[in-house]
């Protein structure tokens, strides 16, 4: 009698697309922690890295004291990017969040780092493939209505997965030189600035009529 829709992050495609937009790089660096929710993504990293494509590095930095882990993130050659789910203590036992941690990374890597939450956008991330929570709170709400209505578990109509969206933050492809025309159409991209155009639409075109306007009377 457990209704859900399972919630798969996509670390693969992630790290794929990542190596598209720099193919210069030969290592993908991964971070990680050391409390059981932190040991349960490396397990899984660890898994799942033997699935990417040849001639990209792998290369775990798991279980650091924060200071010795952002010193090897600044010490990281150009010709890498990493991939972090933050973690939640490193290696003193100092506790974080995942978020925080993620923004530390950013800040620190003369790299482009992903990760696998649409909370990690912001803090620096590029972005990634990411489930989007807005998402998730509309099918809870759907599945709950139907159970309250009295739909049986068995037949609540939920989704088999959730969709696992390319979301990415505009800044963070500036700062990369990642163009828009590599930017796959589906993508989410948010903190995009808009042009002049899109912004002041409107008045422009007011601006374009008063100027055309004018240079009648003057002919």
């Amino acid at each position: 009698d457990i209704v859900g829709t399972p919630v798969t992050e996509d670390f693969t495609g992630t790290v794929e697309q990542a190596w598209r937009w720099h193919p210069r790089a030969r290592r993908v660096v991964i971070v990680t922690g050391t409390n059981d929710w932190d040991r349960k993504w490396e397990a899984r990293l660890r898994a799942e890295a033997i699935r990417l494509p040849r001639g990209l590095e792998v290369v775990f930095l798991a279980g650091l004291p924060s200071e010795e882990l952002l010193r090897r993130v600044r010490e990281l050659p150009p010709d890498s990017f990493i991939y972090t789910p933050g973690f939640f203590r490193d290696g003193t036992d100092r506790i974080f969040e995942p978020r925080e941690t993620a923004r530390l990374i950013a800040a620190a890597a003369p790299a482009p780092v992903y990760g696998p939450f649409a909370t990690f956008l912001g803090t620096g991330v590029v972005g990634g493939y990411m489930a989007s929570y807005e998402t998730m709170g509309r099918v809870a709400a759907q599945t709950v209505i139907e159970l309250l209505q009295g739909t049986a578990p068995s037949a609540v109509n939920a989704p088999a997965a959730l969709p696992t969206p390319l979301q990415l933050d505009w800044r963070a492809l500036q700062r990369w030189d990642i163009p828009d025309s590599a930017v796959p159409a589906d993508a989410i991209v948010q903190f995009r600035v808009p042009t002049l155009w899109e912004a002041y639409r409107n008045q422009v075109l007011l601006g374009l009529v008063v100027m055309l306007f004018q240079a009648g009377l003057i002919v």
